[in-house]
């Protein structure tokens, strides 16, 4: 009885609210907004729409935006002491987060600007905090944190750091990003290879003997090598194989630094299904919405490690000297890429640093029932092993500061 008694209060209240309101905007116009298009209630207030003059039944107040506006457009904009070149006025605030109608807009304005609210006025003028400088010190922030992490599990605690892990998972989780219309979530990070794709791996034969084995039983020995034979790589500990391949011959081949003179023995491998990549490539020109009004960009994480991603790509794919340390942070990132939960994934791509343009394509594997590795890339016994001579080979060069930074 009590509770049948709240709701008919709560009920009253609402339908005082809605006749009182000042306007709404109809469901079938209010879409879009981020947050605010979930907010459609059933109002049967007999007033016409502000954006399409329609009379419908359900949609939001303008009071409705209120409370939200209220709460997080700080988060976003400060109010400016004078108008300049980086600054807008409240209508164009709020129009980013609502929509663009003149009416609209000019009653938000006059309810939101209240005289005991000093950051609401409607000739005020608002710069955003996410202008250059931000961005600048969010980036450089994000790599300070990468190098930190990277030195953590090289020389302070490596196979328990649950840290590291948690923060890889981030770095994994700022490449989906909701499309709201449609209702789900993009990755900016996934290239799916079809079935029938062609990658190429190579050796280099080091004498005769070594080519007649190569020629002999390719399968063997342009496969990934066993798990027991496995070596140290940039995305796989030793004891762990991966299947290292490339996009095309000259990639392959430029992958193992060959000198001039030596023979190099290439493979086809064709995949067998599709597959599901994480690839860093994609991240080099991802472009990213403003943040919705519900991000706080000054401290959210996730929205901050966007401003990594286009060098993430870098971080993960530079040149090292390989030793028994220089790949630790690239191996547990591709570690967490093969369980992370949000996404299947079969592989990496990223570019290579010894021939532009090339890629390099990271199969992970199962373990098949005789525990040997299933890699879902099939030698092409067709094709057959084909040699190449090395003729040359190419050094570019730039001229550096002496305050260049030496990688080691």
């Amino acid at each position: 009885m009590i509770n049948q008694t709240n709701k008919n209060m709560f009920a009253d209240l609402r339908e005082e609210k809605v006749q009182s309101s000042r306007g709404y905007i109809c469901a079938e116009c209010n879409r879009s907004a981020y947050y605010f298009c979930k907010k459609n209630r059933l109002l049967n207030s007999g007033k016409q729409c502000l954006i399409c003059s329609e009379s419908r039944p359900d949609g939001i107040l303008v009071e409705d935006f209120l409370f939200t506006l209220r709460g997080h457009l700080r988060d976003h904009y400060i109010l400016a002491d004078s108008h300049s070149t980086d600054t807008i006025p409240l209508k164009n605030v709020l129009k980013r987060f609502t929509y663009d109608n003149e009416d609209f807009l000019a009653l938000l304005a006059a309810l939101l600007c209240q005289p005991d609210d000093t950051f609401f006025r409607e000739d005020g003028w608002y710069r955003n905090i996410v202008d250059e400088a931000f961005i600048a010190k969010s980036r450089d922030d994000a790599i300070r944190e990468w190098e930190h992490m990277a030195y953590e599990l090289k020389h302070v605690r490596r196979f328990s750091h649950s840290v590291a892990s948690d923060y890889y998972t981030s770095l994994i989780g700022s490449c989906f990003h909701r499309v709201e219309e449609q209702q789900e979530h993009f990755n900016t990070a996934l290239t799916i290879l079809p079935k029938g794709e062609v990658l190429y791996r190579g050796r280099i034969a080091r004498n005769n003997e070594e080519k007649e084995a190569l020629l002999a039983d390719p399968l063997k020995n342009l496969s990934a090598p066993p798990n027991h034979l496995a070596t140290n790589n940039r995305m796989s500990p030793p004891g762990i194989a991966f299947l290292y391949t490339a996009g095309d011959v000259e990639t392959a081949i430029a992958e193992l630094h060959p000198f001039v003179g030596d023979t190099v023995a290439i493979g086809q491998f064709v995949t067998v299904r599709t597959m599901r990549f994480f690839d860093f490539t994609l991240l080099d020109n991802v472009t990213y919405a403003e943040a919705h009004i519900l991000d706080n960009p000054a401290i959210h994480k996730t929205f901050r490690n966007r401003y990594l991603t286009r060098t993430l790509h870098h971080l993960i794919s530079r040149p090292l000297r390989a030793n028994d340390t220089s790949y630790i942070e690239t191996q547990v990132f591709a570690e967490v890429i093969r369980g992370y939960k949000g996404e299947k994934y079969d592989g990496i791509i990223f570019g290579s640093t010894q021939r532009s343009g090339g890629r390099n394509y990271v199969i992970f594997g199962e373990n098949s029932a005789t525990d040997s590795m299933q890699y879902d890339a099939e030698f092409n016994r067709k094709q057959g092993v084909m040699l190449y001579r090395i003729t040359e080979m190419r050094a570019q060069a730039e001229k550096v500061s002496h305050s260049y930074q030496v990688v080691s």
